[in-house]
């Protein structure tokens, strides 16, 4: 049995090697020699959708001068039509007339012949990492592998406008299992997404305009740099919800932040009103779609600025109205 010490030791090395590729996940999961020994041929977790990142990472021993391990997985729910197979098959011979041997890896994608991973490898009864790890943004796969640290070994192409995917495992060949980390990085845009187009938008606001509804743009701002800094100079339009007196502010355009996953319609913010006049309580996502609400708030002033104020972050941003006829 293997002590706690080495479990600790796998989790920092697993936690050590999503950290130095740069790729910080929001959610992973473990699983144990005896999960994984328990499905075998199925999907170890249920399909993540609308994703950014996710990688697969395996750490074990090969036992054997010629051992390998299976992973599998799927853009889809339906197994039997969208599976994907890499074989890494660990070979470990003789390489000189004095018995000295040299590790390697060989990867196979889909049957096909990607890579030979022969840097950093561990001998036999050595711990090896072997990962996968997908970039939807990109649409690459990337392939890694190596003992105290992963190096990444090559790169191949994914299908354009996949971002669902869930991983599984065959049974190995040779090759002792001793943990298995899944992570995942959501797209968080996707849960701003409204459907609200810039011709429905104008079709609301030309029948209801009354402030705050309207179209709004940003006019100045007070911030501490230390604590908040500007997304964008944005242009924004706000209309009724269906909930009473609340609105919702919708992106139209002008992030500089993470420009290119900010597109018209998406929600940037809501307006709920309070006792007072012209006075909201605001939630408000930021340029990395995190919200922000506590004490936050909305002013309208002399119904042509809109005052948004961050108490806790020390910023404050005025918009000024703009005429319907200006979109």
């Amino acid at each position: 049995m293997k002590s706690h010490r080495l479990s600790a030791i796998l989790v920092a090395l697993f936690a050590f090697a999503m950290v130095v590729h740069g790729r910080i996940y929001e959610e992973r999961v473990y699983f144990t020699p005896g999960d994984i020994c328990a499905n075998y041929g199925n999907l170890l977790s249920p399909l993540r959708d609308n994703l950014l990142k996710a990688s697969i990472e395996l750490r074990g021993t090969a036992t054997a001068h010629r051992s390998e391990v299976e992973i599998f997985w799927q853009y889809d729910s339906v197994l039997q039509t969208s599976t994907h197979r890499a074989c890494f098959t660990f070979i470990e011979a003789s390489d000189d007339i004095y018995g000295n041997s040299k590790p390697n890896v060989e990867v196979t994608v889909d049957g096909a012949h990607c890579c030979t991973i022969d840097k950093g490898i561990a001998s036999i009864g050595g711990f090896n990492t072997i990962a996968l790890e997908f970039d939807f943004e990109k649409h690459s796969l990337s392939i890694l592998a190596g003992s105290s640290q992963l190096s990444a070994a090559t790169s191949i192409p994914l299908p354009e406008g996949t971002k669902s995917i869930a991983f599984g495992m065959q049974k190995p060949d040779k090759w002792e299992i001793d943990m298995v980390v899944e992570a995942f990085l959501p797209d968080e845009s996707v849960a701003l997404q409204t459907g609200y187009t810039p011709q429905s938008i104008q079709s609301i606001l030309g029948t209801n305009s009354a402030a705050p509804a309207g179209y709004w743009r940003y006019l100045d701002r007070d911030c501490n740099p230390d604590y908040a800094r500007l997304g964008g100079y944005y242009t924004l339009a706000i209309v009724p919800d269906s909930v009473p007196d609340r609105y919702l502010i919708i992106y139209l355009d002008g992030a500089s932040t993470q420009a290119d996953r900010w597109h018209t319609g998406m929600l940037k913010g809501i307006l709920s009103a309070t006792a007072f006049q012209n006075h909201y309580n605001l939630v408000w996502y930021d340029s990395t779609f995190t919200p922000h609400s506590a004490e936050c708030s909305a002013t309208l002033e002399q119904m042509s600025l809109l005052r948004l104020d961050f108490p806790l972050l020390k910023a404050s941003i005025r918009l000024e109205a703009l005429p319907l006829w200006d979109r």
